[in-house]
């Protein structure tokens, strides 16, 4: 499943990835949302910071998504930690 992104060096260009998620981390909670290949959101739920209540919900997801983006905060170290031991491929959001 894949769907066209314009590259971030070239807006002319269009490259084609795979369906992400995004996980806007707080100090007491997160956003997480899940696009689908047509950049849909078919997920979008607020959750505590308790790994508990994030994995059910990305379950469901595991295999559309190529990945998970998390926006590199100052606490952001224990959910990437949580989600690579549970086998996510993880990328952090150089802009965040």
């Amino acid at each position: 499943m894949c769907f066209l992104a314009r590259h971030t060096n070239n807006p002319n260009k269009e490259t084609t990835i795979k369906p992400y998620g995004g996980i806007d981390l707080h100090s007491k909670n997160n956003v997480i949302v899940i696009l689908d290949e047509q950049d849909k959101v078919v997920y979008g739920h607020e959750h505590s910071n308790d790994m508990d209540d994030i994995l059910p919900c990305l379950l469901p997801f595991r295999d559309i998504m190529q990945g998970l983006v998390v926006e590199p905060t100052f606490n952001w170290r224990w959910l990437v930690d949580a989600l690579m031991d549970c086998g996510r491929k993880i990328g952090l959001d150089p802009h965040g």
